[in-house]
C-alpha cells in the first residue's frame, strides 16, 4: 500500500476526546472542544472519538487528498464514532 496524507476533521459543538492515527505513524490521543483537524501520513487511518457530554453533536471525517472517504456522526449522550480508511 502506498502512503498518502489523511486529514481527520472533527466537527462538534461540545467537548470530545479521541484517538487518531495511522498504521505507520501510530496513534495519538487528542481532547478538544468544537472543531479541529489533524493530519497523518500512512496507508491505513483510523479514529475513535467520544462526546464527553450529554448534549450536542459530533462528526468525524477522514479526508484523503482532500476528498472525504469516511464520515460518522452522533448526537447521542456520550456517543462514540469510529472511522477508518485506507490508501
Amino acid at each position: 500500500m502506498s502512503q498518502v496524507t489523511f486529514t481527520f476533521v472533527v466537527e462538534s459543538n461540545t467537548e470530545w476526546s479521541g484517538v487518531f492515527g495511522t498504521l505507520e505513524e501510530g496513534q495519538r490521543t487528542e481532547d478538544g472542544f468544537g472543531d479541529a483537524s489533524f493530519t497523518f501520513h500512512g496507508s491505513i487511518a483510523s479514529a475513535c472519538v467520544q462526546k464527553m457530554t450529554e448534549y450536542g453533536h459530533l462528526t468525524v471525517k477522514i479526508l484523503k487528498n482532500g476528498q472525504v472517504v469516511a464520515s460518522q456522526s452522533t448526537s447521542a449522550p456520550y456517543g462514540v464514532v469510529t472511522v477508518s480508511a485506507s490508501s
